[in-house]
């Protein structure tokens, strides 16, 4: 999973960690946490850095998103997996 750093903007790596541990930035040194799902703001998902929940249904969840490799917002959204 990636994580952004709130304070410095520097994309983390953290394959081993479990939702809800601390880890801290390599960069600026600021202590985050792992998101739960359903996804945090800050939270990287592909090419995609969450900011915010839109909306719920059925299928699952919209996220207003930033798309990173086109620099532009997006609305992202993850459907269930059951």
């Amino acid at each position: 999973m990636q994580i952004t750093c709130p304070k410095c903007n520097t994309i983390l790596e953290s394959e081993s960690a479990e939702p809800g541990t601390k880890i801290k930035c390599t960069q600026c040194g600021a202590m985050l946490v792992i998101p739960e799902i359903p996804l945090e703001e800050g939270s990287i998902f592909g090419d995609f850095r969450i900011e915010k929940v839109l909306g719920k249904g059925g299928m699952g969840l919209v996220y207003l998103a930033h798309q990173i490799s086109l620099d532009r917002p997006a609305a992202l959204k993850v459907l269930r997996s059951n």
